[in-house]
Formats: C-alpha cells, structure tokens, sequence
C-alpha cells in the first residue's frame, strides 16, 4: 500500500500498522520538511510586519513632533495677531491724541475765546459724538473744559482696548 498523498493523520490505525517503518520514516521527514517551509514563511512574513511596523512607528513619532512644531507655529501667528490688533488700536488711539494735541496747540496760539470753542465743536465731532458745551462756572471739573473729559475718554477708551484684547 502506497499512500505517499496521505497524510498520516489521516490514515486510520489498521493503515499505518500496514505501511513499513521505512515508508512511515519518510512520509514522517517529508511532513517535518513541510512544517520548516511553513515556519519559515511564517518567520519571514513576521520579519516583514515587523519592519513595516517599525516604519509606521517612525512615521507616528515623525507626525507627533510635526503636530507639536504646528501647534506651536500656530500659537506664535496667534500672538502676533493678537500684538497687530492691538498695536492698531494704539495707532488709532495716537491718531486721535495726535488730532486733540494738534486742536489744543491751535487754541493756545489763538487769542479768541470764540475760536477756543470751534476748536472743542470740532473736538467733539472726530468720533461723531456731541459733547455739549457747558457754560457752568467749572467747578465740576479740574479744567473746567469738555475738552478735558473728551481727553480722558479717549484715553479711557484706549485703555479699555487694550485691556479686552486679550
């Protein structure tokens, strides 16, 4: 009985009683022989994941450190928009300031009263607000002069600007 296809697991009892020490040695070799070539596939297959994962473990390390250099990049453009806004307010604030210093050089110069009040009329509509003029004795104020409080406003306003911008 030759049954060199079989397996001999699959060979019933009385089967393998038959067949000869020889021909059971050998069907024994070629069955080992086919487990090292099955384990060696298997060997090499694990060699190759295990290179794959180690490339896809660099490449995780390589993506953090490149999360973390963006995050930071991110949070430096976040910075100096937050510094350019406010570094715009300021410039509006000098404008405004430069306008008010320029008005209060042009009223010391000019020896009018009325022209003191034109220049606090039009003092009051930089920014599109009245301030009305009061007439009092100027007793409610240091100055005495709308002028002043319109100073301290937009100083005020400046101030608040910076404060809010962060």
């Amino acid at each position: 009985m030759d049954c060199d296809g079989a397996d001999l697991g699959q060979l019933s009892h009385e089967e393998l009683l038959m067949m000869g020490k020889e021909d059971l040695i050998r069907r024994h070799g070629n069955m080992m022989n086919d487990v090292d070539r099955s384990l060696q596939v298997h060997l090499h297959d694990i060699r190759n994941l295990k290179e794959i994962n180690q490339k896809l473990q660099d490449d995780n390390q390589e993506l953090g450190e490149l999360c973390c250099f963006l995050n930071n990049d991110r949070q430096k453009v976040k910075k100096v928009s937050r510094e350019t806004l406010d570094q715009e307010a300021l410039r509006t604030a000098n404008m405004e300031l430069r306008k008010i210093v320029l008005m209060l050089d042009k009223d010391r110069s000019g020896t009018s009263s009325r022209s003191s009040i034109d220049s606090q009329s039009r003092l009051s509509n930089i920014n599109g607000s009245m301030l009305v003029r009061d007439f009092g004795d100027g007793s409610s104020t240091s100055c005495g002069s709308k002028l002043c409080h319109y100073i301290c406003h937009c100083i005020s306003r400046s101030a608040t600007v910076d404060s809010t911008a962060f």
